[in-house]
């Protein structure tokens, strides 16, 4: 098993399935996604280093993320799987593929994508680090959480939104910061697509403001092994907006995954 102090879950039977979360953000966002995908799925999720139980260590970098993931998983002997990252999650996940693509039989960037941060975002990230550090996380989560969500979503589930806020304020300045700046600094990967055999997902809404949903199209034409799955009128909490929807593009991926391993043994 992973480092005891790690946070962690497993259940079900079936294609291992990885669920990593992005940035401010914790293990508990995949809750109603993981029943239905474990009735097929050996399904896991984990905790990133500060971001939930797991005691938080430095992580400069995206590299450094993925290898930390790497050393995590090894002892499930989980064999090839499939990997689904949201949002940072899927920058890991990039990392991954990059560092060690024979350990995995597809990736789906959940709200995610493969371009690295323009100058104009990187100085922003920067700025957003320099506020955490000055005036604490709960300052910035009240900002920064709910536009992650839809304005109809904000509407008819204030009280959630505001346990969400509440939820993710308790992380450390110092975790928040180092993150931002891991983010700022990582590589673009569109080249790591182009190049990789796995099949790519992309898990898209179309009201997202971060990884919005006309960049998201860019990536489409990166490797000719990509499925794009649309939810329309979801923000960038798919998993928790629209669960549903999200757990069947998740077992879609999964079993189109399955359907271009075979195809890629026989050829």
């Amino acid at each position: 098993m992973p480092n005891q102090a790690t946070e962690w879950s497993r259940q079900g039977k079936g294609t291992p399935l990885v669920l990593v979360h992005g940035f401010g953000l914790d293990p508990s966002i995949w809750s109603a996604v993981k029943a239905p995908l474990s009735q097929r799925y050996d399904v896991v999720t984990i905790g990133l280093p500060g971001l939930s139980a797991t005691p938080f260590q430095p992580l400069q970098t995206m590299d450094a993320g993925a290898e930390w993931l790497h050393q995590e998983l090894a002892d499930l002997h989980l064999g090839p799987f499939i990997l689904a990252g949201h949002s940072m999650g899927g920058y890991l996940g990039l990392a991954y593929l990059q560092q060690f693509p024979d350990e995995l039989l597809g990736l789906c960037l959940v709200h995610s994508h493969v371009f690295a941060d323009s100058p104009q975002k990187q100085a922003e990230r920067k700025k957003v680090a320099a506020f955490v550090e000055k005036n604490g996380t709960a300052a910035w989560a009240k900002v920064a959480i709910p536009p992650l969500f839809s304005s109809s979503y904000r509407q008819h589930h204030a009280a959630d939104l505001e346990q969400y806020v509440t939820r993710f304020s308790r992380f450390e300045p110092t975790v928040i910061a180092q993150y931002l700046h891991a983010m700022a600094k990582r590589p673009d990967h569109r080249q790591t697509l182009q190049n990789s055999t796995k099949p790519t997902g992309l898990l898209m809404g179309t009201l997202d403001q971060h990884a919005t949903y006309t960049n998201n199209l860019r990536q489409v034409s990166l490797s000719p092994a990509t499925a794009a799955y649309r939810l329309d009128g979801i923000a960038h909490m798919g998993m928790i907006e629209a669960p549903k929807q999200t757990a069947q593009a998740l077992q879609d991926f999964t079993a189109w995954c399955a359907t271009m391993g075979s195809l890629q043994e026989k050829g």
